[in-house]
């Protein structure tokens, strides 16, 4: 089961929240310069954007506009590369950058904006880092600054924009971290939030400006994971996103297009990307083609992952690289290298996400998965149902001899069913493995069923039912997919609002 969302939640922030404007004042000016520069960042063309910054800047010192855009280019580095050491430098540069957002004219609205949209970057680096509270009160400061602006500025789009985005996310926050958003005092849904994006996109279309592109990503994103609008989804990335030419909308529509289970489509974006020197090189792609791949049970998938582990410095997705590139050698029959490469995801990256949770429990326990459940699982997650329990079937399941295993085997019976749409079918195999459990377990297969059973009577519309497992799957306390199983049924309950 693949988490990556959180991953796609933060990556597409920096685009949502870089430059919206449709200049009144010389100090915020959107030169042709400006236009280009911004165009290239989208692309992750970061040295040739910074070439034209340079040439903004000798051209019209007193554009302050630049100065933003230096801000959103270096923070995008610091997302992308997670090395504490450019944090750090980042952090400096960009108390420096707010100082001269500050001595712009403060009767323009992009005065309080850019100053709300530094701090935002500043909280999503932050959480690369757990710095928790720091980002916390940077929100706080952002929500601030925006509230001002559109009361000053109501007309202002650009400000509705971010807000919408902030409404939304907070809408997902798990119980669990309802305390620090008590404390700064953020509140938001994720249908305000969404209603106020989707509102500055058909404005912004109205306009004739190009801004909603920046905004449109974030809102397929929101209809997949929070408002299970897939097919509405789908249609947008075909039409608005251009894979071709940009690293971010590539991007963006192999993840979705992997989110709905087309996965040959996005194993052939990813693998047709951009690529070149003039593009900021992002391992992260390569670890993501490598999962893909290796969800089609193609082995060849080591290489990319192997490149990922050898090519990225920071701490996500670290332990669940070298989880996988251990299960490649369990396939291939080399347990030696499995052991190896599990050695390596114990003492590698961080436990924040979770599947890096996950890999480093599996690491730590010592004990080696069912080749032939592993497999079901691979096959599940690429979106091959019926192969998945094809496979499934092939095991004995009274030679399984560990609880983990017999759980896993009817939670798989249930997840293949649900993927082909066998409802009834599904329902009765979640209910297996809610009743096998018997909430005694560290596992996550209770709790995940809960949540898809969660799912699949809201798609049936029995509201009630589903507002039951809801909250059912986020009463399991401990396993090591808690974070993203509470944010998915927190997302659910909010949907089922008034239903």
């Amino acid at each position: 089961m693949q988490t990556i969302r959180l991953s796609t939640y933060l990556i597409s922030f920096f685009f949502f929240f870089l430059l919206s404007t449709n200049v009144s004042s010389q100090q915020f000016e959107l030169t042709e310069n400006c236009r280009q520069a911004y165009d290239e960042i989208i692309k992750f063309k970061l040295d040739y954007a910074q070439e034209i910054i340079n040439q903004e800047k000798a051209e019209n010192p007193g554009n302050l506009l630049p100065v933003y855009l230096e801000n959103a280019m270096e923070v995008l580095k610091v997302f992308t590369d997670e090395e504490l050491a450019k944090h750090e430098i980042y952090d400096d540069n960009k108390d420096a950058r707010l100082e001269k957002i500050k001595s712009g004219d403060p009767n323009s609205p992009y005065y309080l904006f850019l100053q709300a949209e530094l701090k935002i970057h500043s909280a999503a680096a932050r959480l690369k880092f757990e710095q928790y509270l720091t980002a916390a009160w940077e929100l706080k400061q952002a929500f601030s600054l925006l509230n001002n602006n559109q009361k000053k500025f109501p007309n202002f789009n650009p400000t509705k924009k971010s807000l919408g985005y902030l409404h939304a996310l907070i809408g997902t926050v798990p119980d669990k971290y309802k305390w620090l958003l008590k404390i700064v005092g953020l509140s938001g849904t994720i249908e305000q939030g969404m209603g106020e994006i989707e509102e500055f996109i058909q404005e912004s279309k109205n306009n004739g400006t190009p801004y909603f592109k920046e905004a449109q990503p974030i809102f397929i994103f929101f209809l997949i994971y929070l408002d299970n609008q897939y097919d509405r989804a789908y249609s947008l990335m075909n039409n608005e996103l251009d894979a071709e030419n940009s690293l971010y909308d590539n991007y963006v529509t192999s993840s979705v297009a992997f989110r709905l289970n087309h996965l040959d489509e996005a194993i052939n974006y990813l693998e047709s990307r951009p690529k070149g020197p003039e593009y900021y090189p992002v391992p992260y792609f390569d670890y993501l083609l490598g999962t893909y791949k290796l969800f089609s049970l193609d082995l060849s998938a080591k290489k990319e992952i192997k490149y990922f582990v050898d090519n990225f410095n920071g701490l996500h997705y670290v332990k669940d690289a070298y989880q996988k590139l251990g299960w490649i050698s369990l396939i291939e029959g080399d347990e030696e290298s499995y052991r190896y490469y599990l050695n390596k995801c114990k003492n590698n990256g961080a436990e924040f996400i979770d599947n890096d949770i996950n890999a480093h429990q599996e690491a730590v326990s010592g004990k080696m998965p069912n080749v032939n459940l592993l497999k079901t699982r691979l096959l599940f997650d690429g979106g091959y149902f019926q192969e998945s329990l094809d496979n499934l079937f092939k095991i004995d399941y009274e030679s399984l001899s560990s609880m983990e295993e017999q759980l896993e085997y009817i939670y798989r019976i249930a997840r293949g069913n649900e993927g082909l749409e066998n409802f009834d079918t599904a329902i009765d195999f979640f209910n297996q493995t809610i009743e096998m459990d018997g909430g005694n377990t560290s596992f996550y297969f209770a709790a995940k069923s809960c949540q898809q059973m969660g799912i699949i009577h809201e798609r049936k519309k029995m509201y009630e039912q589903a507002r039951y497992y809801f909250r059912k799957a986020m009463t399991y306390p401990t396993h090591n997919y808690k974070n993203s199983v509470d944010q998915q049924s927190k997302a659910g309950l909010n949907r089922l609002k008034g239903k």
